[in-house]
């Protein structure tokens, strides 16, 4: 299963979610154990198992697979950082330079326009169209990492305020507001 079905997300950033999920970061406690996380772009054979259940192919999965990681790492600092600093920060313009590497074409289909990968590379397009419909459509914000440091998840922001910084208020929000207790607790504080 993929995450984005996992996750509900929304269709139209479900490929670009499952690429920037590709890497976990997690290293949390749940459930008892501690979370190991993993790359689904650590070697080849994994990247061609990812790519086959995504229903994308390709003629030389090593290039692709070291460019998806380069896009793939771009895309993540940038949704690191918070929505308000983005525009015109280093990472925007790191983006960008891995951007300009991935080609895409307009398509009119019933009098809409959408943008969709040229030939080269499907999935690094298709995840690149999926941000540029995000921007388009006001949802960019809402793409962003959970706040807490051994999480990095990347989640989509579906409250009404668009405000989450936690991919999980019953998870990472838990954790990071009882260790504030337990920190004011400890020094005294209310």
């Amino acid at each position: 299963m993929n995450l984005s079905t996992k996750y509900a997300v929304p269709p139209h950033l479900a490929l670009l979610y499952d690429f920037v999920n590709s890497l976990d970061e997690r290293s949390y406690v749940e459930n008892g154990g501690r979370l190991q996380g993993g790359d689904e772009f650590a070697t080849t054979p994994n990247f061609a198992r990812w790519l086959d259940s995504h229903g994308f192919q390709s003629d030389n999965f090593e290039t692709d697979r070291q460019r998806a990681i380069m896009l793939r790492d771009a895309m993540r600092m940038f949704l690191r950082v918070p929505p308000e600093q983005r525009r015109g920060s280093e990472v925007a313009y790191a983006l960008q330079e891995e951007l300009n590497e991935i080609p895409l074409i307009i398509q009119i289909n019933d009098g809409q326009f959408d943008l969709i990968p040229w030939r080269d590379n499907l999935l690094l397009g298709t995840a690149v169209a999926q941000l540029h419909r995000l921007g388009i459509m006001g949802e960019l914000g809402r793409l962003k990492m959970c706040s807490s440091e051994e999480c990095n998840w990347i989640f989509f922001d579906r409250s009404k305020p668009g405000t989450r910084t936690w991919c999980s208020a019953d998870g990472c929000g838990n954790r990071h507001k009882t260790r504030a207790y337990r920190a004011r607790k400890k020094t005294g504080g209310t």
